[in-house]
């Protein structure tokens, strides 16, 4: 098997195209499960124009940057929203990024979808350095005041959370930045939101770029916890009633 630094770059070229239209469908797949009157045509549409905007831009990581966006708009599709949403979520650094038009934005996808990118696009260019609570919570506000859709928030968390996901691949002074202002600003909005899942997993990332021999050290102690914890719950468990129709436990709800 020849070694990666000689196979040819047509070769991963191809790869990474494969590996991107695949997500693209499982995307796809994931808004017909969810919204299934909706018309999964401008998410296409908005997958196209990002591919030729971004198409000679990579992450840190070495991946094709609409692997980023496309990552994004999977987590808002976790969250069932909606194929304007999602569109949003790829498009969302076209403005900043590759100076696409906010009017072609509007001219193709309307002005929904136009307005999202374009609050997204603010959020990114506000100041967001917050050394002290009080100043991190007027930023937090202020964040909050210029939304006025709340769609334009959730884009923002779904970018952050990506970014956080990836935070390895970066400089450490940036990883300490963007670890903090995710702490301070991202995390809380997040709570306020009701998004609990995603604000603990902000808070997790956080606090291993912060507190890395913190955050190693919980984790190394809560692996040698996990073997007793099980056996633990295993011996706890309540038997079943073999003449009972109802189970043990309820069934767990299943939130979106």
């Amino acid at each position: 098997m020849p070694s990666p630094d000689k196979i040819p770059l047509s070769f991963n070229r191809d790869r990474a195209v494969r590996q991107l239209d695949a997500r693209l469908e499982e995307l796809l797949e994931k808004l017909r499960k969810n919204r299934p009157s909706e018309d999964p045509w401008m998410v296409r549409r908005a997958y196209e124009i990002a591919t030729e905007r971004h198409h000679d831009q990579f992450r840190s990581s070495g991946e094709p940057y609409l692997s980023h966006l496309l990552e994004v708009a999977h987590i808002l599709a976790d969250m069932r929203l909606d194929a304007t949403t999602l569109t949003a979520a790829i498009l969302h650094d076209a403005i900043e990024d590759t100076e696409y038009p906010v009017s072609r934005i509007e001219e193709r996808f309307g002005a929904e979808v136009a307005h999202l990118v374009e609050g997204v696009t603010k959020i990114g260019r506000l100041k967001m350095m917050a050394p002290e609570a009080r100043q991190a919570e007027t930023v937090r506000k202020m964040l909050l005041a210029m939304v006025t859709d709340v769609r334009v928030v959730l884009v923002k968390l779904a970018d952050r959370l990506h970014n956080m996901r990836t935070l390895e691949y970066l400089e450490p002074d940036k990883q300490q930045r963007i670890a903090r202002e995710t702490l301070d600003i991202y995390a809380p909005i997040a709570l306020r939101l009701g998004m609990g899942v995603v604000r603990g997993e902000l808070e997790d990332l956080a606090f291993r770029y912060l507190e890395p021999e913190a955050f190693f050290a919980l984790q190394k102690k809560s692996a040698k916890r996990a073997p007793s914890t099980k056996n633990f719950s295993r011996k706890s468990r309540p038997r079943s009633r073999p003449n009972s129709s109802r189970p043990a436990f309820p069934p767990s709800s299943n939130l979106a």
